[in-house]
């Protein structure tokens, strides 16, 4: 399959080589030539084994603030390539440490992060929770675990109706690696946003700040159901489980589609949305919002009707 811009999101299936010419990409495919402008380019997502990066092309992707994203199918976690975080004229940086040594502001972001998580799936049949009641972050830790085994013991049953085997998220299998490849690429968009908006990636609010970009992890909560609902759409059209590069694709494109978004009233992209989610947080953070609005998808009842907001 060759390499795809898609809304400047460069994807590059099995690359063999990976070269810099003056402002342009150069990279070899199947054995055939491509080239992308890095200027319009905002993530670069590889999928693949023997991918080598020369440095001049890592270098580049610092200078361009471009992250690299390598997601190699033999490997759990996929390697995240970032440049270092640039000071903003507000502080974003030391607003966003100050935020996660606050427990009470930090408790008020994993809460909303939750709650728009436990809304977003109920797409499978789930009800939503209200963590008001919750008083710190072991017991929010507490909620989204038990969440958690309900969400996928009902996602367990719609994979076993289309013949597909899945046992848990840990163990190894076809459907584990499709579904991490669709993460993987998701969290590339987020990691992006995250960059541009000089928001270190390591300080998360709901993951542990470890070697992995925890706050990237945060936001992605927000948008596994994404790609878990589009895995299931994807089997009903395509039933092979050989390569996942297939519904990377797919994701790129149900990227594109237009959603609606109520406190906003008007259509936007998926992309376009993930976008917001990440302002909406830094405005948060710098002081700009004195509450912290994730946008939601409003899913309309009656078709056609206008939207009272």
């Amino acid at each position: 399959m060759p390499a795809e811009l898609i809304d400047n999101q460069l994807y590059l299936p099995y690359p063999e080589s990976l070269k810099v010419k003056t402002k342009f990409l150069e990279y070899i495919i199947d054995g055939k030539k491509g080239s992308a402008l890095l200027d319009s380019v905002e993530v670069i997502f590889c999928l693949g084994d023997g991918i080598n990066f020369p440095s001049e092309f890592l270098f580049k992707c610092q200078k361009k603030r471009i992250p690299v994203i390598s997601y190699k199918t033999h490997l759990d976690e996929p390697l995240f390539i970032t440049g270092s975080v640039l000071r903003a004229s507000d502080n974003t940086l030391l607003k966003q440490i100050e935020c996660y040594k606050n427990k009470k502001k930090r408790l008020v972001i994993v809460r909303k992060i939750l709650e728009r998580k436990f809304a977003n799936q109920c797409w499978i049949g789930l009800k939503k929770v209200r963590l008001y009641r919750v008083i710190n972050l072991e017991n929010c830790l507490e909620v989204e675990g038990l969440r958690s085994k309900q969400y996928f013991r009902c996602y367990k049953k719609e994979l076993k109706k289309r013949n597909v085997e899945f046992k848990s998220r840990r163990t190894k299998s076809s459907a584990n690696l499709f579904l991490n490849a669709g993460y993987t690429y998701i969290r590339g968009i987020i990691l992006r946003w995250v960059v541009f908006h000089r928001l270190s990636p390591h300080y998360g609010f709901l993951h542990k700040c470890t070697r992995y970009p925890a706050l990237a992890y945060d936001l992605m909560e927000l948008y596994r159901c994404w790609i878990d609902k589009w895995f299931i759409e994807y089997l009903d059209r395509r039933s092979s489980l050989r390569d996942p590069n297939n519904f990377v694709r797919y994701c790129s494109q149900a990227l594109n589609e237009k959603i609606f978004v109520a406190h906003q009233s008007q259509k936007i992209s998926r992309k376009e949305f993930i976008k917001l989610s990440v302002w909406q947080l830094k405005k948060y953070l710098v002081g700009k919002n004195k509450t912290l609005v994730l946008p939601e998808e409003y899913f309309s009842l009656r078709p056609g009707r206008k939207v009272k907001l």
